[in-house]
């Protein structure tokens, strides 16, 4: 993940999403059972605008890219923003991390009724997801799930 985020190796995203596609199988067969009919949106969790200044690419946004490759009815909705506030997570304890992305998210079009999933690079304390699911679901999104490619510890 750190050669991925941040030594700019961000080629290695097609083999991170090889490495979560057997699970977005199973979600996406969740979201059949549930009812869902149509697409199936895979969000990417937003980036702070330092960070993809750094970057220069979303790690979230090219997962979800690359699992919609292999993924049949999967759609990128890339509609999460994340407010200029918001401070890096990185050393922050998980009260902390709560804080800082409370009320931090909000949507750039509409997600009413479509059946979502989240996608993260890493999850520590899952205040991200949190806040997305939040913000998705109180724009009219049924969320599902969320896929993430590895745990860190806070």
């Amino acid at each position: 993940m750190v050669a991925f985020k941040d030594r700019g190796q961000f080629a290695l995203a097609r083999e991170l999403g090889q490495l979560m596609e057997p699970l977005a199988q199973e979600l996406l067969a969740l979201s059949e059972l549930s009812g869902a009919s149509g697409s199936c949106y895979l969000a990417p969790a937003p980036s702070r605008i330092q960070n993809f200044a750094k970057r220069g690419f979303q790690p979230s946004l090219l997962l979800a890219r690359q699992l919609v490759k292999k993924v049949p009815n999967a759609k990128v909705l890339n509609c999460l923003l994340l407010s200029s506030g918001v401070l890096d997570q990185v050393g922050l304890s998980s009260a902390e991390r709560i804080s800082n992305l409370e009320g931090s998210m909000r949507l750039n079009q509409s997600v009413s009724g479509k059946t979502v999933f989240l996608v993260d690079d890493v999850v520590t304390t899952g205040a991200t997801i949190t806040e997305a699911w939040k913000t998705l679901s109180l724009g009219g999104a049924i969320v599902l799930g969320a896929l993430v490619i590895s745990e860190a510890r806070a």
